[in-house]
């Protein structure tokens, strides 16, 4: 019983390391590959949304509701 005791305290122990491991990996991987932050994200989004400049996009005069056929 000792010996199967001693095995779950050995598997519970790697576990942890490998939990640990995973959650160091997923924290250092927007600092790695260079994505933003949530707050630099939605900043840098506003910005390059004005910066695109997509203009005015001319609407014909339709009722609403209408389709029109093109």
């Amino acid at each position: 019983m000792s010996k199967k005791i001693e095995r779950m305290k050995v598997k519970k122990q790697q576990i942890r390391e490998s939990h640990l491991e995973c959650h160091q990996r997923l924290q250092g991987l927007p600092e790695h590959n260079g994505v933003p932050f949530d707050d630099e994200w939605e900043e840098e989004s506003k910005e390059n949304s004005e910066d695109e400049g997509l203009g005015e996009i001319p609407v014909e005069a339709v009722g609403e509701g209408d389709i029109v056929d093109e």
